[in-house]
């Protein structure tokens, strides 16, 4: 489809230079100008439309969305149209809130008439071929306007041929052709004609009973009529109208701000931040829009211009105009969740930096039931889920160990394990603690010579890992033998732990767990071996609380230049027996920002002229940076002034 620039800015001015910003918008809206051609006067738009916008086939209708989307005013405004009076009595009486409006005129065109030179190049511009000067005036405000009259020839004793799109009024056109009064003022000769404008308009009369809306049904009507005045050289008479009234269903459309703000998304990039309802009614106003707003609904009720009600049917429809209006890059639809952390406890920081640890150490965690089978100690549940899970566990080492022997069916291979369970003591009230245990199973650790097999881990080494790990989480205790043999239950079988070492809270002495290596026999098939197993146990929130809570950083943080430094290095007398460091401090003391470091490198002894005693020198290194320039040698000469003014003071103290 193309359009004549020229003809665009009858409505509306807007400056050629702005054509590319003015290509990006149009797209958005679904216009896509494919070319542009300069004529000496003129300058032509080759756009291509989507299907939804078929009310952009006009110079009226690209300037209409000019007006819209570069926010300039037009040159024009839609005309009020007067209703008869009589014909809005009737038309109530109906309850209609539409009606059909037909005038008609007679019009005598003569042989001289011809066409202008500029009609027929707007025509040639469209590739529409030029016929009788009622025609083409007809094709041009066609052109312009988007809308046009229609053109009835009719001759003496021969049948009125109406238009097809006139077949609605078809009875009130050859009724008023027929009419005496019309008859004797028509068809003279065969050059006079008929031409009929019929429009569509809403029923929304205001007190001085103009219809009020932003059609220019007027506007074309009274364009294309002086046209015609002007090139046939005739004075055109009287109209004959017609009203057909009828109704409409509601056309309003319910627009809730929540479905906005849901669609559309925010406004602003790092906060929830959504379009406001100011916004929306301003530029619902801009797009010509009657709106409501429902306070207590928080939506509002919407009616469309009458040529855009073809495509503005449901609500996301006007949200897509929103959106173009307010410009697709202005909304941000990336979700932003709360960056806000709730607090964590100690014990949960603490735990999660012992895990840590101990994956870090080649540990890996194991989850168990705290059900077991086992009735020796152990709490007996009322309502159990099966016979194997009747009793509560009263040691995390079972579990351990029944990992152990299920790892050594599949595989031989070092194992190390960890779980933080909770295990259940009998009492005279039951009690519920914590625990870290863990499992140290390693046939292949030490290798002494490449020629000789691996052997298993040892007790010292065992030792070793743990005390590792206590260091690593920082926590204030202390290793130590327990004397004598302690006998341990794991089940149905048994076991001797021997050598067991105690973790000992180092501020009051109190033990919080154990590190045992346990002789344990197992039996896989007719396989049968002896394995050395090292477990430990350690209460958890015993353990949590001998680490170190660190409220505060152990060190400052201080800008870095990214200037480069000037080194002087400086040799300074001083007593046999006196302090260079009184030098230094008192160098810091002066605050001169440019001193970034200062540093003793040397000290050496050297004999007066006389050599009848010795002079003490010390040589020191001085930084000069600064963090916010590179420095000149007016800087450095006085800093070298304020540091020998210094020393002079201080070298003999």
């Amino acid at each position: 489809m193309k359009f004549s620039w020229k003809l665009v800015q009858h409505f509306i001015e807007v400056n050629t230079n702005e054509f590319e910003d003015i290509q990006n918008q149009l797209n958005m809206s679904g216009i896509e100008v494919e070319s542009i051609n300069y004529r000496d006067d003129d300058i032509i738009l080759d756009v291509s439309v989507t299907a939804n916008r078929k009310e952009i086939d006009s110079a009226l209708g690209l300037a209409r969305e000019l007006n819209i989307i570069l926010d300039k005013k037009m040159f024009i405004e839609p005309i009020s149209f007067v209703i008869n009076k009589c014909r809005i009595h009737s038309d109530r009486k109906v309850k209609s809130n539409m009606f059909n409006y037909v005038r008609i005129h007679k019009i005598k065109i003569t042989d001289y008439n011809s066409t202008p030179n500029w009609i027929l190049d707007l025509l040639e511009i469209h590739n529409i071929k030029p016929q009788s000067i009622i025609e083409n005036i007809q094709k041009y405000v066609k052109i312009k306007w988007g809308k046009t009259f229609y053109i009835i020839q009719h001759e003496k004793k021969k049948e009125i041929s109406i238009p097809k799109e006139l077949n609605d009024h078809k009875n009130f056109i050859v009724t008023t052709i027929n009419n005496k009064i019309f008859f004797k003022q028509i068809l003279n000769s065969k050059k006079e004609i008929i031409i009929v404008f019929a429009d569509e308009k809403y029923m929304r009369i205001n007190r001085s009973n103009y219809y009020k809306n932003y059609d220019f049904d007027e506007n074309y009507y009274i364009d294309s009529l002086t046209i015609i005045k002007s090139f046939i050289n005739q004075s055109i008479g009287k109209f004959y109208e017609y009203y057909s009234p009828y109704r409409i269903l509601n056309s309003k459309i319910k627009l809730k701000q929540q479905n906005i703000n849901k669609i559309l998304g925010h406004v602003e990039k790092n906060t929830f931040k959504y379009i406001n309802k100011g916004a929306i009614e301003e530029i619902l106003k801009k797009l010509k829009f009657n709106n409501k707003y429902i306070k207590n609904k928080k939506l509002f009720l919407v009616e469309g211009p009458a040529y855009r009600r073809h495509d503005l049917i449901r609500e996301i429809d006007i949200i897509e105009e929103i959106s173009k209006i307010h410009g697709f890059k202005n909304f941000y639809g990336k979700c932003i969740y709360g960056s806000k952390q709730g607090k964590q406890s100690r014990e949960f920081i603490e735990l999660k930096k012992i895990k840590k640890t101990l994956r870090n150490l080649g540990f890996n965690e194991v989850i168990n039931c705290s059900l077991t089978n086992n009735k020796n100690y152990s709490i007996k549940i009322h309502n159990p889920l099966n016979e194997e899970q009747k009793y509560l566990r009263d040691n995390i080492t079972e579990n351990l160990l029944r990992n152990y022997e299920y790892n050594l069916k599949y595989s031989s291979n070092n194992l190390l394990i960890f779980e933080v369970g909770t295990i259940f003591k009998q009492g005279v009230k039951p009690e519920e603690k914590r625990l870290l245990g863990g499992l140290i199973y390693a046939n292949n650790y030490n290798r002494k010579d490449w020629q000789k097999k691996p052997e298993n881990i040892t007790r010292f080494q065992a030792k070793g890992i743990l005390e590792a790990f206590l260091k690593k989480i920082e926590a204030n205790v202390k290793l130590e033998n327990i004397e004598g043999d302690i006998t341990s239950r794991y089940g149905q079988k048994s076991a001797k732990a021997r050598n067991v070492i105690g973790i000992y809270n180092e501020k009051d002495n109190v033990i919080i767990g154990t590190i045992k290596k346990l002789n344990y026999k197992y039996g896989i098939k007719s396989k049968r071996k002896e394995e050395e197993i090292y477990t430990f146990e350690i209460k958890l929130n015993q353990l949590i609380k001998t680490m170190k809570n660190r409220k505060h950083l152990e060190y400052i943080k201080k800008p870095y230049s990214e200037y480069p430094s000037i080194i002087r290095d400086l040799s300074i007398q001083v007593r046999k027996n006196g302090y260079v460091n009184k030098i230094i401090e008192n160098i810091y003391k002066n605050k001169n920002k440019l001193v970034e470091s200062i540093e003793i490198f040397n000290e050496y002894n050297k004999m007066t002229l006389d050599r009848s005693q010795q002079e003490r020198f010390v040589g020191v290194r001085i930084t000069y940076r600064s963090l916010h320039k590179t420095l000149n040698s007016n800087d450095i000469k006085n800093i070298d002034q304020e540091i020998n003014e210094i020393i002079n003071k201080t070298k003999n103290m």
